[in-house]
């Protein structure tokens, strides 16, 4: 099931990419889904600096940024998600420039 051209009911934006269901129940956007998440995790230290590090949502994608060197540490599997979202993402503005342009 998707929230494709629906509204989230958490961020009041239409929904332009899959939806995902909520630990609490109400379906919401990628992002929305990804700032849930961060609310959950334990906060981790900088390789680098041992600063406390910042969650943050990339698309779908939880990211942890550590505010103080700027590095930024993905998970496992979290870089190929990533790379599958631009992809997509420039593989649909290309198909509707080229339509549009056609």
């Amino acid at each position: 099931m998707t929230l494709i051209g629906e509204v989230c009911p958490r961020c009041r934006k239409c929904c332009t990419s899959d939806s995902f269901i909520a630990s609490n129940g109400p379906m919401v956007c990628r992002t929305c889904a990804a700032q849930l998440k961060a609310a959950s995790e334990v906060a981790r230290q900088c390789p680098v600096d041992g600063k406390e590090m910042e969650k943050q949502a990339f698309e779908f994608v939880l990211i942890d940024k550590c505010p103080s060197c700027g590095g930024v540490w993905l998970d496992g599997g979290e870089l190929k998600l990533i790379r599958e979202t631009i992809k997509n993402i420039a593989s649909s503005t290309g198909f509707l420039l080229g339509w549009l342009m056609g």
